[in-house]
């Protein structure tokens, strides 16, 4: 899911802060995982929806 809602490139490091050393595990785990495009696009625009709902 962090991957995928970011949509970030392959990397080679990351920093991040965490008090749960498996939560570091995760992310980088999720960066080797395969995003597909159509998810990014629905989950960006169910993003500007609710950003126009609430700006109502």
């Amino acid at each position: 899911m962090f991957r995928t809602a970011y949509h970030l490139p392959r990397v080679g490091s990351i920093a991040v802060g965490t008090d749960e050393p498996t939560h570091l595990g995760e992310l980088v785990g999720a960066l080797a995982g395969q995003v597909e495009e159509r998810t990014v696009r629905e989950y960006r625009r169910l993003l500007r929806d609710r950003s126009g709902d609430q700006s109502s």
